[in-house]
């Protein structure tokens, strides 16, 4: 994958202020086309002074990666989260967005470890956590019909 303005050199993270409540928050860009590159905005502030969604997904499969463009640098992501990322750009939500795998430094071990401890608090502050359960497939497509039907009884 590759655009003009992008430029192929690994994303590098500015540091978070450990001392206060600052978190990344990634908007996804709009494209007229769904085969073009998925784009990201992501930047450092503080989720009391934000609103945000947080995503909750699986990591897995963490296989095919794609390539996507944060900040206007290459960035792999796992399967599940390029579909998201597609899924939601189609979708129209490039409000802020706080994804665990693209807002935590997962090269940083003490980033890492400072901002898993604080998760509690970051899902507690968002105005909503979306639930991404994957493509829906027939056999996903049946299990909701079944979760619904039951939630009617």
């Amino acid at each position: 994958m590759s655009t003009k303005s992008s430029r192929q050199v690994p994303f590098a993270y500015e540091p978070l202020d450990m001392s206060a409540d600052t978190i990344r928050l990634l908007k996804i860009l709009p494209s007229s086309s769904d085969d073009a590159p998925i784009c990201c905005e992501i930047r450092n502030t503080t989720f009391k002074s934000e609103k945000y969604n947080c995503v909750s997904y699986t990591w897995l499969p963490a296989n095919p990666r794609h390539k996507i463009l944060l900040n206007d640098n290459t960035v792999t992501v796992g399967d599940n989260l390029y579909q998201f990322l597609k899924a939601a750009r189609r979708a129209g939500k490039i409000e802020d967005l706080w994804i665990d795998a693209l807002c935590i430094n997962q090269t940083d071990d003490v980033e890492k470890s400072h901002q898993v401890h604080r998760m509690g608090k970051i899902y507690r502050g968002a105005d909503q956590t979306l639930i991404w359960l994957g493509s829906l497939t027939e056999e996903l497509r049946c299990c909701l019909e079944t979760l619904v039907a039951l939630a009617w009884e």
